[in-house]
C-alpha cells in the first residue's frame, strides 16, 4: 500500500538523530545511539502502520473530506424536503389557489416535480462533464433558489406547477450529482457509509417537511403553507455558497482535465483522502491505468511498477471500475444492450428501479396527509410520527445493516414490508365505508 502521509515528526527526529550519530564518530557510543535509533524508528513506524491500518477515518480521512460530504448532502437534504413538501398542505394550497375540485390538477402540482427531476437528471452529467462537480452543484442550487420562490409566490396553480418544475430540475440535477462526487472524492473503506449518509439526508428533509407544516398548519390562516417554500431557498443558496467556498473539486475529474491540472488533482486527493507526494501521483497513474483499460481502443501514458496491486486497488475503486481483475470492460452503449452478458444485470437493475418507483410507497410521501383526513385524522402531528420518523428509522437500519447483512437481503426484506404495508393500506380502505370519508 503506498505511504498516505507524510511521517510523524517524531520519527523524523530519531532518524536526524541516527543519521548524527553515525556522522560524528564511529566509537562504541555512536553505534549504540544509532541502535537504538534504528529500534526506535522501527517501533514508531510499526506503531502508525497498526493504527493506520486498523482505522480508515485516521489514516483515510483528510480535512476536507467531512465538510465536501456534508455540503453535496444538502442537495440529498433538499431531495427529501421538496419531495415531501406537498404533502401536508395539499388540500390548504388547492382551496387558496382555487383547484380544490380539481383531483387531476392536485396530481399534476405533485408530480411536476417528477417530471423536472428526470429532465434535470439527464441533462446535469454532460454539464459535470465539462465544468467540474463543483460547478454542478451550484448550478443544481440555482433551479432549487428559484423554484422554491416561484411556488411560495404563486397566485394561481400553473404559477405553482411551474414553480415545482423549475425545482425538480435541481432535484433531478442533485439526486445525479451528488452520488457521483460522493464517491469519487470518497476513499473506498468508506464509500458506502458515506453514500448511507446521503440517503439519510434524504429522509431527514422529509422529517423537515413534516415538522415544519405541524405548527404553521395549527396556526392556519390564508396562505400558511408559503413559508415553507420560501424557507427551503435558505438551505439551497447555501449549498451554492458551501460549494464555492468549501467542497474539495473532485480529484478524479481534475484529472481528466489534463496534465495541466494533474497538480491541483494532488491538492484535493491530500484535502480530501491524505494521499501526498509520490504516493499520489501513483494514485493517478493508477486511476489512468484503470480508464485506459476501460477504453481499451486508447493509449496510455507510461505507468509507474511500484506498488502496482495497490495502486489498481485503488485506482479501480475511484473510478468504479467493474474491470479490476483485467476482464474486458464496455467500450460502448451499443454493448450494452447487445451483448448476451448485460442482458440480465441490466435487466434485474432496471426492473428493481421501475419496480420500487411503481410499488405505491411514494403515495405515503406525497399523499398521506389527503388520506388521514378522508379518514377523520386531522392531527397535524400525525405526518411526522407515522412517516416521518419510520423513514427515518429505516434509513439508519439500512446504513447499520447494509455492510454486515449484504444489498440482496436488505432488498428482499424493504420490499417485502412495502408490500405488506401497501397490501394493509390497500385492505383499510377496501372496508371502511364511503360514508366514513370526509
Amino acid at each position: 500500500r503506498p505511504r498516505r502521509c507524510a511521517r510523524p515528526r517524531a520519527t523524523v527526529r530519531v532518524q536526524d538523530a541516527r543519521c548524527a550519530s553515525r556522522a560524528s564518530s564511529s566509537g562504541r557510543w555512536a553505534h549504540r545511539l544509532g541502535a537504538r535509533a534504528d529500534d526506535e524508528a522501527r517501533a514508531i513506524a510499526d506503531a502508525d502502520a497498526d493504527a493506520g491500518d486498523g482505522d480508515p477515518w485516521a489514516r483515510d480521512v483528510g480535512p476536507g473530506l467531512l465538510p465536501s460530504a456534508v455540503v453535496a448532502n444538502v442537495g440529498a437534504f433538499l431531495f427529501g424536503y421538496h419531495t415531501a413538501v406537498c404533502n401536508a398542505p395539499l388540500a390548504a394550497m388547492a382551496q387558496d389557489l382555487g383547484f380544490a375540485s380539481d383531483d387531476g390538477l392536485k396530481g399534476i402540482v405533485v408530480s411536476a416535480l417528477v417530471v423536472g427531476g428526470a429532465v434535470g437528471g439527464l441533462s446535469v452529467g454532460g454539464f459535470s462533464d465539462g465544468y467540474g462537480r463543483k460547478a454542478a452543484l451550484m448550478a443544481a442550487s440555482a433551479p432549487l433558489v428559484a423554484g422554491a420562490l416561484v411556488s411560495a409566490w404563486a397566485p394561481s396553480a400553473w404559477a405553482m406547477i411551474a414553480g415545482r418544475f423549475i425545482t425538480g430540475l435541481g432535484v433531478g440535477a442533485s439526486s445525479q450529482i451528488v452520488p457521483l462526487y460522493l464517491s469519487e472524492i470518497s476513499p473506498p473503506a468508506l464509500r458506502g457509509t458515506l453514500n448511507g449518509f446521503r440517503r439519510l439526508a434524504y429522509v431527514f428533509g422529509c422529517l423537515a417537511a413534516f415538522c415544519l407544516a405541524a405548527p404553521l398548519k395549527d396556526d392556519g390562516g390564508e396562505g400558511w403553507w408559503r413559508p415553507l417554500f420560501s424557507d427551503a431557498a435558505v438551505p439551497a443558496a447555501a449549498l451554492a455558497i458551501g460549494a464555492y467556498f468549501i467542497a474539495q473539486e473532485s480529484p478524479v475529474w481534475l484529472l481528466t482535465q489534463g496534465e495541466d491540472s494533474a497538480r491541483e488533482s494532488r491538492r484535493s486527493l491530500a484535502a480530501l483522502q491524505n494521499i501526498r507526494g509520490r504516493a499520489a501521483v501513483a494514485w493517478q497513474n493508477g486511476v489512468k491505468a484503470a480508464a485506459a483499460r476501460a477504453r481499451p481502443d486508447e493509449g496510455t501514458d507510461e505507468i509507474d511498477d511500484d506498488n502496482s496491486d495497490a495502486i489498481a486497488q485503488s485506482a479501480d475503486a475511484a473510478v468504479g471500475n467493474a474491470d479490476a481483475k483485467g476482464k474486458e470492460s464496455l467500450s460502448g452503449w451499443a454493448q450494452l444492450f447487445s451483448e448476451e452478458k448485460n442482458r440480465l444485470p441490466l435487466t434485474i437493475g432496471l426492473g428493481l428501479c421501475s419496480l420500487a418507483a411503481f410499488s405505491g410507497s411514494n403515495t405515503v410521501i406525497f399523499y398521506a396527509s389527503t388520506v388521514f383526513t378522508q379518514v377523520g385524522i386531522v392531527d397535524p402531528n400525525i405526518l411526522t410520527w407515522a412517516v416521518g420518523i419510520p423513514n427515518v428509522a429505516g434509513g439508519f437500519i439500512a446504513l447499520a445493516l447494509s455492510d454486515r447483512m449484504g444489498r440482496r437481503p436488505l432488498l428482499l426484506a424493504s420490499f417485502g414490508g412495502m408490500a405488506t404495508c401497501l397490501g394493509l393500506l390497500a385492505t383499510a380502505a377496501y372496508l371502511t365505508p364511503s360514508t366514513d370519508l370526509t
